[in-house]
């Protein structure tokens, strides 16, 4: 609740013991300076969130055709990748490194094609930036190219998440998140009704208000009314930019599996007759998984590492029920499998994270739900700095 006095009519000073008098200014300051650091941020990234929720009719204005194909053939289940990749190179030679192709529906650029994505050719000293070439799945020929920091979706990434200066800014955010929630655990404190106040007077605007009483009951009541949605965008903001914050807890109370350092080291030279392309590494996973649909390769960026695949059955709606394989670059061997069907409790809550901050996991009903949480927080910053600016005025009259 950023970074408001979160109080509303308060007992008077003779009726509350000295004690909680004083606990109670302790939270109003701990909630204002945290809501003054955290506020402006947070309405940034808030706003920015918001506007995200229409990426694809934000991307289909800029990028219709090239992303989006009425009638296009459905994309192979296990595709010819070396062949997009080449193509896709030969057509963007200024696509030097690419780090990623994804299957329709599968990369977090919104499309309905294929995507090769990864690193453009830049100068010493200029600014790195990505480029993604939609591939036509029939074919398998390039059918446009994006640059993805000159385009308005990479502005609202690059917006929401740093703050348009990574690396810096991703920290920040979620430093923010963080302050947020102890922001608002404060807040409840503060707001909580206690003495004569009653649940309908704490969670409503009280009638015939006006002037700094009116906007703080406002304030008040967005905050605690969207207080869930808002803690659950913002946790798992958090922990979508600071995953290494959460997972030692998780792993100290269920298991997170992931390939061991030593079982991803590449096998001693020639150990094997050459190295394994894109197309044997998903020949491997294949072969493991045939019922399974491609859906997500990362190349490795560091010699000798593994493939990183990701599979999904055919109509999974979301990478909740991914399946995600380590697939040894320097031999065609599967070295790690974390298959969809037999998660733990903490990798099925990591799974949810990404629905969940993209629209609550709710289809339609979420993205609506999302629009209003991303909106409350540039509304409870402004709401919150005008009623500590009045209040700071006030005092200063009085001398």
């Amino acid at each position: 609740m950023p970074p408001a006095v979160a109080t509303s009519a308060e007992p008077s000073t003779s009726a509350v013991p000295r004690g909680r008098r004083r606990l109670r200014t302790l939270w109003r300051r701990v909630h204002l300076s945290l809501g003054l650091v955290a506020g402006l941020i947070l309405a940034v990234v808030g706003a920015s969130g918001a506007a995200l929720v229409f990426a694809e009719p934000i991307v289909r204005a800029e990028h219709g055709p090239a992303l989006f194909l009425d009638g296009a053939p459905p994309s192979p289940a296990w595709p010819p990748v070396e062949a997009w990749m080449a193509r896709a190179q030969a057509r963007h030679p200024e696509l030097e490194t690419i780090l990623v192709v994804a299957a329709p529906h599968a990369a977090p650029l919104p499309a309905a094609v294929p995507l090769v994505a990864g690193h453009l050719r830049h100068d010493p000293g200029a600014p790195e930036e990505h480029g993604v070439v939609a591939v036509d799945a029939a074919s398998g020929d390039p059918r446009g190219f994006i640059v993805i920091e000159r385009s308005w979706w990479g502005f609202l990434v690059h917006l929401h998440a740093a703050l348009m200066v990574p690396p810096y800014g991703l920290f920040a955010t979620a430093v923010a998140g963080v302050l947020f929630l102890i922001s608002a655990a404060t807040g409840v404190y503060l707001w909580w009704p206690r003495n004569d106040r009653t649940w309908r007077q704490a969670l409503t605007v009280k009638s015939g208000a006006s002037g700094r009483r009116l906007l703080l009951d406002w304030h008040n009541v967005l905050a605690v009314w969207l207080l869930v949605p808002l803690t659950a965008a913002i946790l798992s903001g958090v922990y979508l930019l600071r995953p290494m914050w959460f997972d030692w807890a998780l792993a100290g109370v269920s298991t997170l599996r992931a390939p061991a350092p030593g079982l991803l080291a590449p096998a001693p030279v020639g150990a094997c007759p050459g190295r394994a392309g894109p197309d044997r590494a998903l020949a491997v996973a294949r072969a493991a998984y045939p019922d399974l649909s491609f859906r997500l390769l990362i190349m490795p960026e560091k010699a000798g590492a593994p493939y990183q695949l990701s599979l999904a059955p055919p109509d999974a709606p979301h990478r909740v029920q991914s399946t995600e394989l380590w697939i040894a670059r320097d031999c065609p061997r599967l070295l790690f499998a974390r298959t969809g069907n037999d998660l733990s409790g903490a990798e099925t809550l990591k799974s949810w994270i990404s629905p969940i901050h993209a629209r609550f996991a709710l289809g339609p009903a979420g993205q609506a739900l999302m629009v209003l949480v991303g909106l409350s927080l540039p509304a409870l910053f402004v709401t919150g700095l005008w009623l500590w600016v009045a209040k700071f005025r006030t005092r200063a009259r009085r001398g």
